[in-house]
């Protein structure tokens, strides 16, 4: 099933009409320029995908609202409002730069509040240009900001005192700082870190097509899945595993135009893929 099957919208309904197939296609090329994902991939799913979130999160703000609490005093009216945190410092990784920056920007808009997005260094083009078509549709100037930069930007965001609340999505050593900050400012936060998942293959299952279908996983986006799995395990009652699944070996690597998938973004991000996390798929007791 496809993305669009899946939901719904197709790269036109980014603006509508011609205006919104060009939006597309751009925020694709620039996802491909800077991330080194095929553009037809990125269009098919990063692209595609960034609509159905926008969309979803349009009608959220007419359902965020309070309620009226009963109590046991008489002539008593106890009710709860929901209202906008503040200012939202957001910073993001780059293996999905407009996925992320989306997911980072859409719930925040719908609660009403303002947010200051800052792109991974490697990868700011898509979250700039994402910028400049809010105001182009009508967001006034300063409710979302990009700020691209390093690391050292985002711990002026996340030390800065107008801001009320920091979500961030990247490694955990980071996160586990940004928190004890957060923390003694007492800022609201959200951490999403870490990243590759166990895959557990159950006494039933086909170990071949298994090992398989995690070594695709893993590949897909050319290793930048944060989801993506690494060892997997199979197991299988009663002491050993007869066979052991044959070691698969990962995609070959070719370099080519950006726009057609090329090498990884930089030599630190081509040297975590060197690490070859395929090697540990196998069948296991």
């Amino acid at each position: 099933m496809t993305p669009s099957s899946q939901t719904g919208f197709t790269t036109d309904s980014t603006k509508g009409g011609h205006e919104g197939v060009a939006a597309g296609a751009e925020l694709a090329e620039l996802e491909a320029l800077d991330n080194g994902k095929p553009v037809k991939l990125a269009l098919a799913v990063d692209v595609e995908l960034a609509v159905a979130h926008l969309r979803y999160f349009a009608g959220w703000p007419t359902k965020i609202e309070g309620h009226v609490l009963p109590v046991a005093p008489p002539d008593m009216l106890c009710y709860t409002r929901l209202e906008p945190v503040g200012v939202c410092a957001q910073i993001i990784p780059w293996n999905f730069p407009l996925l992320m920056a989306v997911w980072k920007i859409a719930p925040a808009l719908a609660a009403g509040c303002t947010t200051v997005l800052k792109p991974a260094e490697q990868t700011p083009l898509s979250a700039l240009r994402l910028g400049e078509l809010a105001l182009e549709a009508g967001i006034p100037e300063g409710v979302l900001n990009v700020i691209p930069g390093d690391g050292e930007t985002g711990a002026v965001l996340v030390d800065h005192p107008g801001v009320d609340k920091v979500a961030f999505t990247g490694s955990t050593a980071v996160g586990r700082e940004i928190g004890m900050k957060a923390g003694r400012d007492l800022k609201r936060v959200t951490l999403e870190l870490g990243g590759k998942s166990p895959a557990i293959i159950l006494p039933d299952a086909d170990v071949e097509a298994a090992v398989k279908g995690d070594l695709l996983q893993l590949w897909a986006s050319v290793q930048r899945r944060l989801a993506a799995v690494r060892p997997c395990r199979a197991l299988r009652r009663g002491g050993r595993v007869t066979g052991r699944a044959r070691s698969p070996q990962p995609p070959r690597s070719r370099s080519g135009s950006a726009l057609t998938g090329g090498p990884p973004i930089s030599s630190r991000i081509r040297s975590r893929g060197a690490a070859a996390p395929w090697r540990s798929c196998s069948a296991r007791s």
